[in-house]
């Protein structure tokens, strides 16, 4: 019944039209435009500032800090107010000042600073996310899920790619720039979404318990979690350091491009294509199988065009296990909590990308890269084991 209800709410929405999907799209691709772009290049730009290992993980973790905090508040009030746009457009005022920051720092306290309140500003993503779901049935939220997946990462690898031009031909400044005025369309374009104002009701915190006890939501939560520390404290930051060492400088911002066009085009390609052939269970082995691969092969070669091969590879299992397990999470949750499961989901991955980057730069500190890698691996291996006993038939 709840499900047959959420499919007639789904069909009645008119966030489906043209114009809505075109606001979308703007916003996705030049919210993640603006925070990755300058992403491949932070750790060495840490570095040339004289920024030890300690300060490079707690830069990294103030990304996730704020989210971890804020999310499930925020799809209390979300859910509670019934509209999400008053939410979005808090998320883009607070991206374009973070923006502002990151474009004139001098020092890493002010990257610090900016990196603290793009996480502030990402924490209400989650509004985002629900808002566009409900555009989807009950059975096809994985598709959603995985289309947001794909699209976020489309806008991240046109970031890097103007990136890889500006760092090329002009200054690794002006990365943060362009970073900054690619959240101008964004804010402005907020203002222009519709949406269809749902009434729930009075929410507490006791919903937040009662989501707690739907077992498909906390194990997709838990397995993000785990992976969500691996790639933040890899793909997102060390590898990049360790690309310019084992193949030189010049292949960073390439590497990056590969990884991040494998997270725009893959997870499309597994969700409407492999997924009618395939089961999402035998698909999220193969994608933390290849993920894992990329981990223990990257820190033992030299060569640049391996070194793009497994940058596409990781991009492409990356974003496609985390399109399917955020579109399980929200699955068997009615439209009443679905901000706050979003919320309670993407909580998971603050506590993983905030969490990973310091304890992989103590482990990087204290040992080698090789040593911090295969930590991750091993990391990844307890993913791959629990998502096999969790989907277990």
């Amino acid at each position: 019944m709840k499900v047959q209800q959420e499919n007639d709410l789904c069909k009645k929405n008119n966030n489906g039209s043209l114009k809505q999907q075109l606001i979308y799209l703007i916003l996705m691709i030049c919210v993640w435009f603006a925070e990755y772009s300058y992403t491949p290049y932070l750790v060495p730009y840490l570095k040339d500032l004289n920024s030890s290992y300690t300060v490079i993980g707690f830069v990294l973790a103030s990304y996730g800090l704020f989210q971890m905090i804020l999310r499930i508040p925020i799809g209390l009030l979300a859910d509670r107010a019934g509209r999400m746009k008053a939410f979005l457009i808090i998320e883009m005022a607070t991206l374009v000042v973070a923006s502002f920051f990151l474009a004139f720092a001098r020092n890493p306290i002010m990257i610090l600073l900016g990196r603290t309140l793009t996480g502030v500003s990402s924490s209400f993503w989650i509004c985002f996310i629900a808002l566009y779901q409900g555009n989807y049935e009950a059975e096809k939220k994985v598709r959603g899920a995985s289309t947001i997946t794909a699209i976020t990462s489309l806008g991240k690898m046109l970031g890097v790619l103007a990136a890889l031009i500006l760092f090329t031909y002009v200054s690794i400044r002006s990365i943060f720039l362009a970073s900054f005025l690619a959240t101008i369309p964004a804010f402005i374009a907020v203002f222009w979404l519709k949406e269809t104002k749902v009434t729930h009701g009075q929410f507490a915190f006791r919903d937040v318990f009662a989501l707690l006890r739907n077992k498909m939501l906390i194990r997709c939560s838990f397995i993000i979690m785990l992976d969500q520390m691996v790639v933040f404290s890899t793909v997102y930051s060390y590898s990049s350091d360790l690309i310019e060492k084992q193949a030189g400088e010049a292949f960073i911002g390439p590497a990056s491009f590969l990884l991040l066009f494998g997270m725009g085009v893959f997870p499309l390609l597994s969700t409407f294509v492999l997924s009618k052939y395939i089961s999402n269970r035998k698909l999220l082995f193969i994608y933390f199988s290849a993920f894992i691969s990329y981990i223990l092969i990257l820190p033992n070669v030299k060569s640049g065009l391996l070194i793009l091969l497994l940058s596409f590879i990781a991009g492409a299992a990356s974003a496609s296990l985390f399109g399917i397990l955020m579109g399980l999470a929200s699955s068997t949750v009615d439209k009443k909590h679905r901000t706050l499961a979003v919320g309670i989901f993407q909580t998971a991955v603050a506590i993983g990308m905030t969490a990973g980057p310091p304890i992989f730069s103590l482990i990087m500190e204290k040992t080698n890269a090789k040593i911090g890698f295969l930590s991750t691996a091993l990391l990844l291996i307890v993913c791959l084991l629990l998502q096999i006993n969790v989907f277990a038939k």
